[in-house]
């Protein structure tokens, strides 16, 4: 069959190829979607964790450094032992990590020298009952004595 010099169009072979290629770009585009979805999920909650801990080293800073904190009850800037809390999803204490969403565990480091600060470092990770965590964040805050 001859062309025309006035028929105008793609031809059935072009047509083919070119919703091969798109339906191959459609494929990979899908296919990527439960990894974006897993790393946005996986930012949410490092995100809400170091919400959680900024609110930690907040209660700890508008307290006493010779009493617990007010809020989360975070020992004295004195303390030499390594504390672990519990914490819900919303960021208030519970007693059994089975109810808690975060472990938190908050290490102090006492450098010496003449007016050194005390260092908290604060450990977020979830879920707290677990054996193993899925993630962590960790922050470290300075303390003056």
């Amino acid at each position: 069959m001859e062309r025309s010099a006035q028929t105008r169009g793609f031809s059935l072979v072009e047509v083919v190829l070119a919703l091969g290629l798109a339906t191959f770009a459609l494929i990979a585009i899908i296919g990527l979607l439960p990894m974006a979805m897993k790393s946005n999920r996986d930012s949410f909650e490092e995100t809400h964790a170091v919400t959680v801990l900024e609110a930690l080293i907040a209660d700890r800073r508008i307290s006493a450094a010779a009493s617990n904190s007010m809020t989360y009850g975070l020992p004295p800037l004195s303390a030499t032992t390594v504390t672990d809390i519990y914490l819900k999803e919303d960021g208030s204490l519970t007693a059994a990590p089975a109810n808690a969403r975060y472990k938190v565990r908050v290490t102090p480091y006492h450098p010496s020298g003449y007016q050194q600060p005390t260092y908290l470092n604060f450990n977020a990770s979830w879920p707290a009952a677990a054996s193993v965590p899925s993630s962590f964040v960790e922050m470290t805050a300075a303390f003056p004595r």
